[in-house]
């Protein structure tokens, strides 16, 4: 690569990237905007604007009876109470100590070790209400040098989505990213300095 074609090179990187990510908030704002106006729902905004102004016009207060929180909280609480332990399968004869090994370490130190449980809860309240939920389980070494399973719910409007998948069931999709929901402009301001000119 001649050094005299890198500012070009750069350019065009960056031009891609900008596309991706309009792209990919396109695709995105449909998703993002239902499942907000799920989220709102739930939590009791659940009166149109145009019902709103007219219930204001003549006076009268915008009552509402939120029956649908109560109803995810219960939800909530059956898919919690109502766990099953999680139990790997031998697949194999003789594979029958292994698998009650891992069973072990999956349903004990894994999943009650971390709350795994809770978070899986999360996540599913997360799909009852914004139709994703997602939950993400990794290894790591930073609180304790011996290692900790980690399982955690994310916030479904930190993923974002392959600007390229089309199949909602995710089959096609090549990567979700966990980030901000930055714009490509604020990500550009963000990490322009690495960026040469």
């Amino acid at each position: 690569m001649e050094p005299q074609n890198q500012p070009e090179q750069d350019k065009q990187t960056v031009q891609k990237i900008v596309q991706a990510y309009s792209q990919l908030e396109t695709r995105f704002s449909s998703f993002r905007r239902d499942a907000m106006r799920n989220y709102r729902y739930v939590i009791g905004d659940q009166i149109d604007a145009d019902t709103l102004a007219q219930l204001k016009e003549e006076k009268r207060p915008a009552l509402i009876f939120n029956l649908v929180k109560p109803i995810i909280k219960n939800i909530a609480g059956m898919l919690s109470q109502n766990k099953q332990a999680m139990k790997a399968t031998p697949l194999r004869f003789g594979d029958e100590l292994l698998a009650e090994l891992h069973s072990v370490l999956v349903s004990d130190f894994a999943m009650e070790g971390c709350d795994g449980y809770e978070e899986i809860v999360k996540a599913a309240i997360d799909a009852v209400i914004g139709k994703i939920g997602w939950v993400n389980t990794h290894w790591s070494t930073r609180v304790n040098p011996e290692g900790k399973a980690i399982i955690e719910a994310f916030d479904p409007f930190t993923i974002m989505f392959d600007a390229d998948g089309k199949k909602i069931d995710q089959t096609d999709w090549r990567f979700q990213s966990v980030s901000a929901m930055y714009g490509a402009d604020e990500i550009i301001s963000i990490y322009g300095e690495d960026l040469s000119p």
